[in-house]
């Protein structure tokens, strides 16, 4: 979620001490001294109690510092005195997104979209943001919400591998496992750190001795598995076939790797709880589509 957005302030009658204070908050906010930066806001509230953009940049002062129910508090004080300001909801709704309240970020974000009349790309984006919050409340409630955007990203990106034809011819080429209603597809895929698909298929590793004679992608790819840099995961697509009651249906789900001595010297770290995350909604997405990928042909 931004922290910047724009609008226009309240032209209010702001005692000259209060000025300077608050112009002295300004440029310690620009020198990311927030701490400093809160002294001032609050002296220059005791000589203009009601201001509320005031309490808009104390509200930002504290967001930075990572207090995010003062944060709220001083949001709230902003709407209270100044009800029509996009900006006094913009900083509500960052403070709620950040206290891992996402349906009421949602709720303030919008009412500062209805309230800009700048289209402010600051609070579209946050509001897209914190609606993809809302619905993934569950899976999201042990991350960080400074990461989600970085999430979105990487869930988009695997989404749309995923939908690819590449993706399903890979898919097709392997093993199928059969039974009455569906087929069962498996494919080894390797993730970097923020769980983005990188490649559709594990290094070929035959002869490891012959292998660190090379600087191949595949030498390079190993090592990267080994270090822990990437890793190795299995994603599984379940069709139901023809005539069934999952006719056409796809169903998503991953799993961590194996250590399998079918595939020599392959290794790969633990998931974090980042990756097991952007995964498990990543996979929940897709089955939610019904027929995420239409390169895919309904078996019989």
């Amino acid at each position: 979620v931004s922290t910047q957005s724009t609008g226009s302030e309240m032209q209010i009658d702001t005692p000259s001490e209060a000025q300077e204070l608050k112009r002295r908050g300004n440029e310690a906010i620009s020198k990311n001294n927030y701490s400093q930066a809160v002294k001032f806001y609050t002296e220059a509230l005791l000589w203009s109690p009601n201001d509320s953009n005031l309490y808009s940049n104390r509200s930002l002062a504290y967001h930075k510092l990572n207090k995010q129910k003062e944060s709220l508090q001083d949001a709230d004080f902003a709407v209270q005195y100044n009800p029509n300001w996009n900006k006094a909801y913009f900083r509500k709704g960052t403070a709620h997104f950040y206290l891992h309240q996402y349906k009421e970020s949602v709720e303030a974000f919008t009412k500062a979209k209805e309230l800009d009349n700048t289209a402010d790309k600051g609070i579209e984006e946050s509001l897209s943001v914190a609606v993809f919050a809302s619905e993934h409340s569950n899976e999201l409630n042990q991350i960080n919400p400074a990461h989600i955007r970085n999430m979105i990203f990487s869930i988009t990106y695997n989404e749309t591998l995923l939908k690819s034809k590449s993706f399903a011819d890979n898919m097709m080429s392997k093993m199928c496992m059969k039974s009455k209603q569906t087929h069962t597809y498996m494919q080894i895929l390797v993730i970097n750190k923020s769980a983005k698909i990188i490649a559709l298929q594990p290094p070929s590793v035959l002869n490891i001795d012959q292998l660190n004679l090379t600087n191949s992608p595949d030498y390079k790819m190993f090592e990267s598995l080994k270090s822990g840099e990437n890793n190795l995961i299995y994603i599984y697509v379940i069709i139901g076939k023809k005539g069934s009651t999952l006719e056409g249906k796809q169903q998503y789900s991953y799993s961590a790797w194996k250590d399998s001595k079918g595939l020599a010297n392959l290794t790969s770290k633990p998931l974090s709880s980042y990756q097991e995350t952007v995964l498990k909604i990543m996979s929940k997405i897709l089955s939610n589509e019904g027929q995420a990928n239409l390169f895919f042909p309904t078996p019989d």
